[in-house]
C-alpha cells in the first residue's frame, strides 16, 4: 500500500499522528523484515514506520521523537532512544541482550513513540523475537572440549576425556538431538537423543573408531521455558582418538658404569595434535627377547614388566638403563662378555661395539588410553627394544600401526 493511499485510507484529521507496524515486527504488513532470533548476549534489529500527517491526503510531516517501549525483560535493551524522521521514513531498533537472558524465551513488547509534530503515536506496534539457546563447551571442559575422544572400548572413559556440552539455563526441560555422525557418538543414554529435563547439560560418548579422519557430530538441543519453545543452532564436535607417537628427540645420559637411554614421543591425534591431556599409557611385550651379543653375554633382559603409566603427552618416553657394575672389561672382544659403559667412554672406542646389539625384544607396542584391562586402548606404535653396549633404542618403530616402518632414532 503506497503512503498516499494509506493517508487517504485512515482520513486523518490535521495533527493526528499515523501508527507504524506497517510490516515491521510481527505487524498486519508481513512485507517487512521482523527481528530475528538471536542467542543470549547477541543484538537483532528491526524497523519501524512512523507517520505524521496534518491531516491532508499525502502530506507526512518530519518529526523527532522520543521511542516509547513497553516493559522488556531482565538483560534487555534497545536503542536509539530518540529517532528523528522525514515523512514515513523507517527507523531502525536494535534489542541488546546479555548473557543471563533465559533461553527459549520469547520477548514480546511494543514500540510507540511521542513526538514534537505529532504528540502521540497510536495505536502501537507490537514486536516480538526468540531467544535461541547456545550449546557450549564448559570452562571445566578446556582442552578437551570440543572434540569426543575415542579410546577403543576402554570402560570407564578416562575421566579427564569425558567430553560434557552445556547450554543456556534457566529453562524447564532440554531434549538433545544428533543431527549428524549418530555412527560415531551417542549421548551417555546410549542414544541419539535424550531429555535432561531441567538439566542444561548432556555428556557426549563415542561409540565407533572415527578411522584416520576426524569425523563430525553435530548436536542441536531444543528448550523450553515459561515463555516458549526455541531450538539451538547446530553445535560441531570431532571425533579424536590417540593416533600416533611422534619422535621428540633422545637424550642418552651416564648411570653409574652403565647408561641410561630416553627416547621421548608426543602422543598425537589424527589430525597431528597433540592430545591435550595425561592419559594411561602402557607399553606390551608380546615376545621375548633374544640374546645377539656373538657368543653370548651376562646381559639379561631386565625387566620388561607390563604396567600402565598416567603419562604426559608432551613427553611419553621409554627408560632403557644398563648399569655396568662389577665390569672391568673396556673394550672387549668378539666371543666376550660385553659390559655397559658410560656412554662418554665406550662412544669413544670408534669400534663395533658401540653398534653391536647386545639384547633386544621383539613384538611389543605402545598402547594409548589403556584400562586394566590390556585389549582395550588404542594401539599407537609397535617397535622392538635394542640394547647396545653404549646405549639403548626403540627399533623398526611403526607409527600408527598401519604405516610403513621407519626409524626416528639412530638403530646401528
Amino acid at each position: 500500500m503506497s503512503l498516499v493511499a494509506m493517508g487517504a485510507a485512515l482520513s486523518l484529521s490535521s495533527g493526528a499522528a499515523l501508527a507504524a507496524n506497517r510490516g515491521s515486527c510481527s505487524g498486519p504488513d508481513p512485507g517487512y523484515p521482523k527481528p530475528n532470533s538471536i542467542k543470549p548476549g547477541e543484538s537483532t534489529t528491526f524497523q519501524v514506520w512512523f507517520y505524521c500527517t496534518n491531516g491532508q491526503i499525502g502530506v507526512f510531516l518530519p518529526d523527532t521523537v522520543t521511542l516509547q517501549v513497553s516493559k522488556l525483560p531482565s538483560g534487555v535493551t534497545y536503542s536509539p532512544k530518540t529517532a528523528s524522521f522525514k515523512g514515513g521514513d523507517g527507523v531502525t531498533v536494535t534489542m541488546n541482550t546479555t548473557k543471563d537472558v533465559a533461553a527459549g524465551s520469547t520477548v514480546k513488547f511494543t514500540v510507540g513513540a511521542k513526538g514534537k509534530a505529532c504528540a502521540s503515536y497510536t495505536p502501537v506496534c507490537p514486536v516480538s523475537f526468540q531467544i535461541k539457546p547456545e550449546i557450549k563447551c564448559p570452562k571445566s571442559a578446556k582442552g578437551v572440549c570440543p572434540n569426543v575422544w575415542w579410546f577403543n572400548g576402554v570402560d570407564p572413559q578416562p575421566k579427564n576425556y569425558v567430553t560434557t556440552i552445556e547450554t543456556s539455563p534457566g529453562g524447564t526441560d532440554y531434549n538433545w538431538q544428533i543431527t549428524s555422525g549418530a555412527q560415531y557418538a551417542q549421548f551417555s543414554n546410549n542414544s541419539a537423543t535424550m531429555d535432561t529435563k531441567n538439566k542444561n547439560s548432556v555428556v557426549v560418548e563415542p561409540s565407533a573408531d572415527p578411522g584416520t579422519g576426524a569425523p563430525t557430530v553435530s548436536v542441536k538441543v531444543t528448550v523450553k521455558s515459561k515463555d516458549g519453545t526455541a531450538t539451538s543452532d547446530e553445535f560441531k564436535l570431532t571425533v579424536l582418538k590417540p593416533y600416533k607417537l611422534a619422535p621428540n628427540g633422545v637424550v642418552d645420559s651416564k648411570d653409574g658404569q652403565g647408561y641410561h637411554s630416553r627416547p621421548t614421543y608426543l602422543l598425537q591425534d589424527q589430525t597431528g595434535k597433540t592430545l591435550p591431556l595425561p592419559v594411561p599409557v602402557r607399553e606390551n611385550f608380546n615376545a621375548g627377547s633374544s640374546n645377539l651379543w656373538p657368543g653370548g653375554s651376562n646381559w639379561t633382559a631386565g625387566n620388561n614388566k607390563e604396567q600402565t603409566l598416567l603419562a604426559n603427552p608432551t613427553d611419553i618416553h621409554d627408560d632403557l638403563i644398563k648399569s655396568g657394575a662389577g665390569c672391568n672389561i673396556l673394550f672387549p672382544k668378539l666371543g666376550q662378555v660385553p659390559c655397559a659403559k658410560p656412554p662418554g667412554t665406550v662412544k669413544e672406542c670408534g669400534n663395533q661395539l658401540c653398534t653391536q646389539p647386545v639384547i633386544s625384544w621383539t613384538g611389543g607396542v605402545w598402547i594409548g588410553g589403556v584400562a586394566a584391562n590390556r585389549l582395550s586402548g588404542v594401539q599407537v606404535m609397535s617397535n622392538s627394544w635394542v640394547l647396545f653396549q653404549d646405549h639403548g633404542r626403540n627399533c623398526s618403530i611403526k607409527s600408527p600401526l598401519s604405516a610403513v616402518t621407519f626409524q626416528p632414532f639412530t638403530c646401528p
